[in-house]
């Protein structure tokens, strides 16, 4: 588990969240580690702009019950290049979007046209 979420437990001194919303989950992993923190979430959701991680959100869907959206949210809905680290089908980056980022790891980005979305419509 990573140590930020141990400062979860200090929500619970103040509030009891019902619901969690998980967005950019990647893998959506740390659902499950909030769960394990904050056993008053009931429902919840996770959103992530990367089709790769699709199969590893099925899973923890699965296991939790949580939905994923594949999403990528933008302020309004627009078409943008969606930057994807290495081959696109493997990437390990947790940084693709549509913001480019100036390291060596873009360098040979895989650039695909997506239409963004808003959280409020979603």
């Amino acid at each position: 588990m990573e140590n930020v979420f141990l400062n979860f437990v200090k929500i619970l001194k103040y509030f009891t969240p019902k619901s969690y919303l998980d967005i950019g989950a990647y893998t959506g992993r740390t659902l499950t580690d909030v769960l394990s923190i904050l056993p008053s979430i009931e429902t919840g959701e996770m959103i992530e702009a990367s089709r790769q991680q699709e199969e590893a959100l099925k899973y923890i869907e699965s296991i939790t019950g949580f939905k994923y959206q594949i999403e990528v949210l933008s302020d309004s809905v627009k078409e943008v290049d969606f930057y994807t680290m290495g081959d696109g089908k493997n990437s390990t980056g947790t940084g693709n979007s549509y913001y480019q980022e100036n390291t060596p790891h873009f360098k040979n980005a895989i650039i695909e046209k997506r239409i963004t979305n808003t959280l409020d419509n979603i």
